[in-house]
């Protein structure tokens, strides 16, 4: 699945170098991953579970190429891997708008406990059954 997240550096992201500080990235990074959720599943993943489940950030790696030092219009582009069968792995970019100059790469590895906090061996039963009928993990 792929999907691109477009936002604007708000003001109180940059720092008193007037660059966006580094962890500033995570919060683009989480939004875009819940707005890529919520398109794909018609909502949250987490509304979608009916809290039978959660889903936890295992893994996250980002490499910082360049500095975001302008307001301009950025985008982060997502490619959400959910063949595995055992945890998503969400690989990122963030880029400028025209998408000329990489900032940042990296992954996001995601996996699904349930409610009493137990790591699953696989994915919930009815996240099988709407990726299998909505081939959702196809480019």
């Amino acid at each position: 699945m792929k999907y691109t997240y477009r936002f604007k550096p708000r003001f109180s992201d940059f720092d008193q170098y007037g660059i966006v500080h580094h962890s500033v990235y995570y919060k683009y990074l989480e939004e875009a991953r819940i707005e890529a959720f919520e398109y794909y599943f018609n909502g949250s993943l987490e509304s979608f579970l009916e809290d039978e489940y959660y889903v936890l950030v295992m893994d996250m790696s980002i490499k910082f190429l360049q500095r975001i030092d302008k307001r301009d219009y950025h985008k982060v582009f997502l490619d959400i891997d959910m063949r595995n069968g055992t945890y998503v792995l969400c690989s990122f970019s963030i880029q400028d708008d025209s998408e000329k100059v990489v900032y940042t790469k990296g992954t996001i590895k995601l996996c699904f406990v349930s409610k009493n906090y137990e790591l699953m061996s696989s994915y919930p039963e009815k996240i099988k059954r709407y990726i299998e009928e909505h081939k959702i993990y196809f480019d």
